[in-house]
């Protein structure tokens, strides 16, 4: 399989933390980098849920409330835990769909070094983030804006596009984005 001219085998492994702000296609660019590359994906906030078990019955602020009580007492555990859900192993792919905080992300570097760790940020104008969340959520702009307000929403809308190594459109074709995601990851990796 290529990747242009670049062949998958050639892929070094590195995991890949995906961030953006709410409806950027985080998701979408994480499921099709994991079907291009074969590595697999695993969605933090479904993780999250997990963890709460049966009983989440939440919305998104609880789910946020959950994430930020989760990053401030327990963060080692629980990105140990996602590695360990995953059965990651050094020399195998990940790709980590809903990076919210710059810790979540440093504390992954911690715990996979020597792998390289790679923060991909999805930037999406919000005209199409608003279309995307009211179409999947049936929900309100004024509900986006509300969500968007909480604080683990900030991170993602001002320092993680800063902290990023790559930095993609969520509002382009998808198959031109993933393609650049694999030569950064090339390029960064073996610097």
């Amino acid at each position: 399989m290529f990747c242009n001219e670049l062949y998958i085998d050639d892929l070094p492994p590195a995991v890949i933390g995906i961030a953006g702000k709410i409806g950027a296609g985080k998701t979408t660019l994480s499921t099709a980098l994991s079907r291009n590359t074969g590595w697999q994906s695993i969605n933090l906030g479904s993780y999250l849920k997990l963890l709460a078990g049966s009983s989440f019955q939440g919305d998104r602020q609880t789910l946020q409330e959950l994430g930020a009580r989760l990053v401030r007492d327990s963060l080692s555990e629980v990105c140990q835990g996602v590695l360990e859900h995953v059965g990651w192993r050094a020399g195998i792919g990940l790709i980590l769909d809903g990076i919210r905080h710059s810790t979540v992300i440093n504390e992954f570097r911690r715990l996979v070094s020597p792998t390289p760790v790679l923060l991909v940020y999805v930037d999406t104008g919000d005209t199409v983030r608003k279309a995307r969340y009211s179409e999947r959520t049936s929900a309100s702009e004024l509900e986006l804006s509300e969500a968007e307000k909480h604080y683990m929403e900030q991170e993602p809308a001002n320092t993680l596009p800063q902290i990023a190594d790559i930095i993609v459109r969520g509002d382009i074709e998808l198959e031109g984005e993933v393609d650049y995601v694999k030569k950064s990851i090339v390029k960064l990796t073996r610097i």
